[in-house]
């Protein structure tokens, strides 16, 4: 099995990807 950690992190990455990305459109300046 692989450890949580090697699970958690691209979930963990995609999570905050998601938020910069409608960050972004909520501030075109950004």
């Amino acid at each position: 099995m692989p450890c949580p950690v090697e699970v958690g992190v691209p979930l963990w990455i995609e999570k905050w990807l998601n938020i910069l990305s409608i960050s972004n459109e909520r501030l075109p300046g950004m």
